[in-house]
This record gives C-alpha cells, sequence and structure tokens, in this order.
C-alpha cells in the first residue's frame, strides 16, 4: 500500500529532510498489519518545534494526596455509587508541618440533585468519605477540609451543572495549565513549557520528551533514592534521539562515579527508544495523567 500525505504550506512546523523533502510529503510504503493502534515512523524523525521538557521523581506527600482525592471521586466504581458527582474535580492542598488543609471542588449533575437538601446531605457525606481516605493513606497529617466554597445558600447559588463540568459555562481549557503529565500543578516544581495534551506523540516534544523525561526521572530515582529531576531540550529539525540538551539533576547527594555511567546510560536508552514509547502512548500503556 502506498500513502502519499503532501503538504504545500510552509510554515513554522514544517520540519526539512536532506532531500528538501518534509516530513509530511514523504511516501510510506508499507503493509498495514492486523495490529490495533498501529503507528508507523522510523528513527530518522526529528523535531518539530524547539522547547524543554522537564520531569520529576517522587511525587510528594502533598501532590499523592491531590491524586488520590481526584482519581477516586473520578473513579467508575465511585461514579457508579454516586452519579450525582461530575468530573470536572479541582483539589488544592497546602501543607504546613503536619497539617494538611485540602479544598476541594465538586460540580454536582442537576439531573441527578433533586433538591437542596439532597445537595447538603451529599456534599456533607463526600465530605466525611475524603476525610477519611486522606487519614486512612496518610495518618500523620491533621486533615481539614473544605468543599464548593463559592456557594450561596442565601442567593440559592450552588454548584449545578448540566455537564458535569465547566465547560458548559466556556471555561473549556482544553490544553492549559491543569493538563500537566502527572495530573498534578506544581507550583513550587520546576515545569515543562508545554501541556502534553493535545499532541503528536510521534516527534512533539510537548508529548514525547514529556513522556521520555518522566520515564528517564523515575527508573533514576529508583537507582539513586533521591529527588531527581530531568530536562530535554530540543532544537526543531534535530534528530529526537540527540536533544540539544540533556540535564539530570539529582537532590539531597552525590550520585557515585558509576551511577553517573548508570545514569548517562538511562537516558541514552530512553532517547534511543522514542518510537517504543510513542507506541506506548498511542496504546494507553504509558499514563500522561
Amino acid at each position: 500500500m502506498i500513502v502519499d500525505n503532501t503538504h504545500f504550506a510552509p510554515g513554522p512546523g514544517i520540519v526539512y529532510e536532506d532531500d528538501g523533502s518534509t516530513q509530511n510529503e514523504r511516501q510510506f510504503f508499507f503493509e498495514i498489519p492486523q495490529k490495533e493502534f498501529a503507528v508507523f515512523h522510523d528513527n530518522s524523525l526529528r523535531s518539530n518545534d524547539t522547547s524543554t521538557a522537564v520531569a520529576y521523581s517522587p511525587l510528594s506527600i502533598t501532590e499523592k494526596i491531590v491524586i488520590l482525592v481526584e482519581t477516586t471521586l473520578n473513579g467508575k466504581e465511585f461514579k457508579k455509587l454516586h452519579p450525582y458527582v461530575g468530573m470536572d474535580i479541582k483539589v488544592m492542598a497546602r501543607r504546613i508541618k503536619k497539617r494538611m488543609d485540602i479544598t476541594v471542588c465538586i460540580p454536582f449533575i442537576a439531573t441527578h440533585t433533586p433538591s437542596k437538601e439532597f445537595y447538603f446531605e451529599k456534599l456533607r457525606s463526600l465530605e466525611d468519605l475524603i476525610k477519611q481516605l486522606v487519614v486512612s493513606k496518610f495518618g500523620q497529617f491533621n486533615v481539614t477540609l473544605s468543599l464548593n466554597t463559592r456557594d450561596n445558600p442565601s442567593k440559592s447559588d450552588y454548584y449545578l451543572t448540566l455537564t458535569g463540568s465547566a465547560i458548559e459555562s466556556g471555561d473549556e481549557g482544553v490544553v492549559g495549565r491543569g493538563n500537566r503529565y502527572n495530573g498534578v500543578i506544581p507550583f513550587t516544581r520546576h515545569m515543562s513549557m508545554e501541556a502534553c495534551c493535545g499532541k503528536n506523540p510521534v516527534y512533539h516534544v510537548g508529548k514525547l520528551y514529556t513522556a521520555i523525561c518522566s520515564l528517564i526521572s523515575d527508573e533514576i530515582h529508583r537507582l539513586v533514592g533521591l529527588e531527581t529531576y530531568v530536562y530535554l531540550t530540543s532544537q526543531m529539525g534535530r534528530s529526537l534521539s540527540d536533544p540539544w540538551s540533556a540535564c539530570v539533576e539529582v537532590c539531597g547527594g552525590d550520585a557515585t562515579p558509576i551511577q553517573h555511567q548508570m545514569i548517562e546510560a538511562i537516558v541514552e536508552r530512553n532517547l534511543a527508544n522514542a518510537n517504543e514509547t510513542t507506541q506506548k502512548i498511542v496504546k494507553g500503556e504509558l499514563n500522561l495523567f
């Protein structure tokens, strides 16, 4: 089979090959394999942007608590038991020594909320459920919880939605501040220049390099047992396996000379396996939040 995808409008997103063609103009000759989620590309693909991706390991306790609350409330089993709970859930947490303060915004679906009495009853039960959940996993903290703090009962103003999301009021946030690769918005952490959502997983560094950074940081953290940051900077037109800059930051201690060699090998191997990482993203085997 022959697939011929032409591109006639040059622009900042076009990457040129040595023969003067672009990645989109090349002809591909292949037989379609009988395999779901097939992605076709080769090892010579080049970055279509100049950007920097950042990932870190491990998650802090506060980050783990935020993810625990959000994933529980948005879990399939939870939704079956609580159909009135929408999906556009926001969780903010702050930790001061042994004190953990959590604010959660939970949209209620109007068709499953018959009265304001029902709303308040379920809100109280959700507050108890969330607090018990956090305390059961992280009992070392004194937990305080606030839910739907914008509610104004005197004006009958509650967090009721038709769809369970703020998207119905124009607050869509399709690819924005909340779409970080690990599901949290860590304002005290180094963050990537790009959101990973909405990007091509084959050659767009906003997605691919973010995924590779995450794999590298997790592996190095397991090796040295220290907080690790990984930075990969792409250069438009440069091979994805050869970033313009690759930097590893290990915090709280020094790696041994042997560990330095192992860290370099981890970086090189994950960059060389970019195609494999793309396949995992497309198949859903690699969870980018």
